[in-house]
C-alpha cells in the first residue's frame, strides 16, 4: 500500500509540476509495471475508427510505442471499447484478431485492461500482458491508476487548449494579413488550406469552389493527390468523399454559398514520441468532435469569405475601370467620326479583351433576312464581308428573332450551317447582344468561347454596353454619310450650274460678242479715208469690245475650265501654270482620269492655292504635284513664301475644305511663318465614283 501511495504521489507531482506529456506517460507505465509486478504494460489510445495506438509502453514487444492496430476481433482492447469496463482474457490461443496474434507471437498468454475515461468518454486503456496467468483482481489495481491517468490527460489537454487557441489565432492572423494585403486568390487559398490542416492536425485540406454548372472546382489542395488543384468533380461525388474521410464547412460570400473548406481525418493519429528524453510539443490527447472541428474550420471560412468578397469587389472595380476605359476609347473614335470599319475593328478588339474571349464578331442584319459580318477579332470562320443565312439555330439568329440578348452553351446537338461551322471551329459557347438603331434591330455583337466552361453569367450585360456605343456609331455614321451625300449633291449641282453657265457664256454671249466685233470691223472697213473721227470711235469700240470679250472668257474659265472637260487635269493645270506670274513647277502623274467630281475638286484646290500664292505669299516659285495610287488621288501645292496662312481667314480654303470633305476626302494646311505654305488633299476615288 505504501508503494502504491508513493507511486501515486510521484505521478501527481509530475502532473502538478507541468511535466511534458512524454515524461508523464513514461512515468505512468514504468511506475505501474513496478508496483504491479507485471512483465509487459502499455498505455493505449482509441482512434476515431476504433483502432488503438500505443501512447507509451514498457517491456511490451506486442505494443511498441507508436504502434497502431485495429480492434478487428476478440481482444482486451475490443472488450473494453465495447463495454466501457475492465476486461481480461486468460488465454489467447485460438483467437482470431490482429492483437491476439501479436500477443501470441510475443509469447504472451493472458492480458487484462481497464478503461481510461476522460470527460465521460472512453479515451483509451491500460493494458497488461503476461506469458503466465495474471493475478486475480489485477483489473482493480489498474483502475487505481486509470483515474490518475485520466486526470493527467485532462490536465495535459487543458494545457494544450490555450496553446491550440494561440496557434489558431496566430494562423488566423497570418491569413488575415494576406487578406489585408490583397494577396492573389491562389496564394490566399493555399495558405488557408495549409493553416487549417496544421491547426486541426489534419492529413489533408482543400478549398473548393462551386461552379454554376453544378460541379466543384478544387482551387487549393494540400497533401491530397486525389483532389489536385484545378480538378473538377460532380457535387455528389465530392460530398461523399468528404463525408467518408473528413469534414467540410461552407464558405458563404455575400449571402451565397461560394464553396467549402475541407479537412481530411488522419487514418491513424500521429503517435506520441518515443521516450528518449525528447518532447515535440505537438501531442493531441483528446479527440475533438466533428462539431468542434467544424467550428474551428468556420473561423477560416469567414476569413476566406472576406477575402473573396474583397477580391471580387476589387475585381469589380478593376473590371469597371477597364470597361470604362475601353468604352471611352471607342466613344472617342465615334466622336471623331472615325470610319465605320475602324470603329468595328476597335469594338471587336475591346470586347475580346474585356470579356477575355478569343473570338468576337459583329454582324449587320440585311433586308433579305441574312446577316453580314462587318467586324471581327480572332481567327474564326466568319470573316468580314461573309454573309450567312439565319435559317438554323445560332446566336445571331436568336438575337434577330427576339431582339434581345442570347446565348448558346453547347453547339453539339444543334442543326444548321452556322452550328456545323461553329463545331468545326471548336466553338463551345457564345453570347450575343443586339445593336438597336432608330428603334429597330440593326445588327448584333457576338462573343465566342472555345473553353468547355460556359461563358460566365452577366457577360451579356457587359456586352450590351458596347452595343449601345455601336448604335451611336452607326447612327452617327449614317447621319454623317447622309450629310456628306447632301453636301456632295449640292457641290455637284453647283458644278453642273457652273458648267451650264460656262456653256451659255461660251456658246451664247461670247459668240455674240465675237459677231459684234466682226460687225464693227466690217463697218469700219466701209468708211472713207476722210471719216477719221468715225474710224477712231469704231476702233475704240472694238478695243472695248475685245476687253469685254476677254473678261467673259476669264469668267467662263473661272466657272468651269473648258480645258478640264476636254483634256483633263494635265491640260487644265498647265493652262493655270502658264497664266501665273510666278514660276510653277508642275508634276501631274494621273494615267487614268478620275471621276469628274474628283477632277473638279483637285482643279479648284490648285487654282485657289495658286491665287493665294500670287496675292499673299511673296513667293518666287510654287510646286504642284498630283498623283493617283491605291484608289486615292493626292495633290500637294507648296510655295516658298512668307507662310502664316490661316484657313478661313479670307483665303477661300474653307469652301475648298467643304468640297473635299463632301467627297470623303481630307484637306491639310501647313503654313509656318517664313517657311512657306503647303496645301495637301486626299480624295478617295470610290467616293467620287459613287457620286
Amino acid at each position: 500500500m505504501t508503494d502504491l501511495q508513493s507511486t501515486l504521489g510521484r505521478i501527481a507531482a509530475l502532473i502538478a509540476g507541468g511535466a511534458p506529456a512524454a515524461e508523464l506517460f513514461a512515468a505512468v507505465v514504468q511506475e505501474l509495471a513496478r508496483v504491479l509486478g507485471v512483465p509487459s504494460i502499455a498505455l493505449l489510445r482509441y482512434e476515431p475508427d476504433g483502432a488503438t495506438t500505443a501512447v507509451a509502453s514498457a517491456s511490451a514487444p506486442a505494443f511498441p510505442a507508436g504502434g497502431h492496430w485495429p480492434t478487428d476481433g476478440p481482444s482486451v482492447p475490443a472488450l473494453v471499447l465495447e463495454s466501457g469496463r475492465a476486461a481480461r482474457i486468460e488465454d489467447h490461443a485460438g483467437l482470431e484478431s490482429t492483437i491476439a496474434t501479436r500477443l501470441r507471437d510475443a509469447g504472451m498468454r493472458s492480458a487484462a485492461g481497464a478503461p481510461i475515461v476522460v470527460d465521460g468518454q472512453v479515451w483509451g486503456l491500460i493494458c497488461v500482458a503476461s506469458a503466465e496467468p495474471l493475478p486475480a483482481g489485477i483489473e482493480s489495481g489498474l483502475r487505481d491508476f486509470t483515474d490518475l491517468v485520466a486526470v493527467a490527460i485532462a490536465v495535459v489537454e487543458a494545457r494544450a487548449r490555450p496553446r491550440r487557441l494561440a496557434d489558431q489565432q496566430a494562423a488566423l492572423r497570418r491569413v488575415a494579413t494576406l487578406v489585408a494585403e490583397g494577396a492573389p486568390p491562389g496564394a490566399l487559398f493555399s495558405a488557408v488550406a495549409e493553416e487549417a490542416a496544421r491547426i486541426l492536425d489534419a492529413s489533408a485540406s482543400s478549398v473548393v469552389r462551386f461552379e454554376p454548372d453544378g460541379t466543384c472546382l478544387v482551387v487549393a489542395s494540400l497533401n491530397d493527390p486525389a483532389f489536385p488543384i484545378g480538378s473538377r468533380w460532380p457535387r455528389d461525388e465530392l460530398d461523399q468523399a468528404v463525408n467518408e474521410s473528413g469534414v467540410g464547412v461552407p464558405i458563404v460570400v455575400d449571402g451565397r454559398v461560394w464553396g467549402m473548406l475541407t479537412a481530411g481525418r488522419r487514418e491513424g493519429r500521429e503517435a506520441l514520441p518515443s521516450f528518449t528524453g525528447r518532447y515535440t510539443g505537438r501531442i493531441v490527447l483528446a479527440h475533438e468532435s466533428t462539431q468542434e472541428i467544424e467550428t474551428r474550420l468556420a473561423a477560416f471560412t469567414e476569413l476566406v469569405a472576406t477575402a473573396i468578397s474583397k477580391a471580387q469587389a476589387h475585381d469589380d472595380l478593376r473590371r469597371l475601370a477597364e470597361e470604362q476605359a475601353a468604352l471611352r476609347r471607342v466613344a472617342t473614335l465615334v466622336a471623331e467620326a472615325a470610319p465605320p470599319d475602324e470603329i468595328f475593328r476597335a469594338v471587336a478588339h475591346e470586347v475580346a479583351t474585356i470579356l477575355g474571349l478569343p473570338k468576337v464578331e459583329m454582324v449587320r442584319f440585311e433586308p433579305d433576312g441574312t446577316a453580314t459580318v462587318i467586324g471581327a477579332y480572332g481567327d474564326h470562320p466568319f470573316p468580314v464581308g461573309s454573309n450567312w443565312t439565319l435559317d438554323g439555330p445560332s446566336v445571331m439568329a436568336n438575337v434577330y428573332a427576339t431582339g434581345g440578348p442570347a446565348r448558346i452553351d453547347d453547339y453539339g446537338p444543334l442543326d444548321g450551317v452556322i452550328a456545323e461551322v461553329a463545331r468545326g471551329a471548336s466553338f463551345a459557347s457564345a453570347i450575343g447582344a443586339p445593336i438597336i438603331v432608330g428603334g429597330g434591330i440593326w445588327g448584333a455583337i457576338i462573343a465566342i468561347s472555345t473553353e468547355p466552361e460556359p461563358i460566365p453569367e452577366r457577360s451579356e450585360a457587359r456586352l450590351s454596353q458596347f452595343t449601345e456605343l455601336m448604335a451611336t456609331a452607326v447612327s452617327n455614321a449614317t447621319a454623317r454619310a447622309e450629310l456628306i451625300a447632301s453636301r456632295a449633291r449640292i457641290v455637284a449641282a453647283g458644278d453642273e450650274a457652273r458648267r451650264r453657265l460656262e456653256r451659255n457664256l461660251h456658246d451664247g454671249t461670247q459668240q455674240r460678242l465675237i459677231a459684234l466685233r466682226l460687225d464693227l470691223q466690217r463697218i469700219r472697213a466701209t468708211l472713207g479715208s476722210d471719216d477719221v473721227e468715225a474710224r477712231a470711235e469704231l476702233e475704240q469700240a472694238e478695243r472695248d469690245l475685245e476687253s469685254v470679250l476677254e473678261e467673259v472668257r476669264e469668267l467662263s474659265r473661272g466657272l468651269h475650265p473648258a480645258q478640264l472637260s476636254r483634256g483633263g487635269l494635265g491640260l487644265a493645270l498647265r493652262a493655270l501654270a502658264r497664266r501665273s506670274p510666278i514660276r510653277v513647277d508642275l508634276d501631274v502623274e494621273v494615267e487614268e482620269r478620275p471621276p469628274v467630281p474628283i477632277e473638279t475638286a483637285v482643279y479648284y484646290v490648285v487654282s485657289e492655292a495658286l491665287t493665294n500664292a500670287i496675292k499673299h505669299s511673296h513667293a518666287s516659285a510654287v510646286s504642284v504635284a498630283v498623283g493617283r495610287d491605291e484608289g486615292v488621288v493626292r495633290a500637294r501645292i507648296a510655295d516658298d513664301g512668307v507662310g502664316g496662312a490661316v484657313a478661313g481667314g479670307g483665303s477661300g480654303l474653307t469652301g475648298l475644305a467643304d468640297r473635299v470633305e463632301a467627297l470623303g476626302g481630307r484637306l491639310m494646311l501647313e503654313s509656318p511663318r517664313e517657311r512657306g505654305t503647303a496645301i495637301s488633299i486626299e480624295l478617295p476615288i470610290a467616293a467620287g465614283a459613287a457620286r
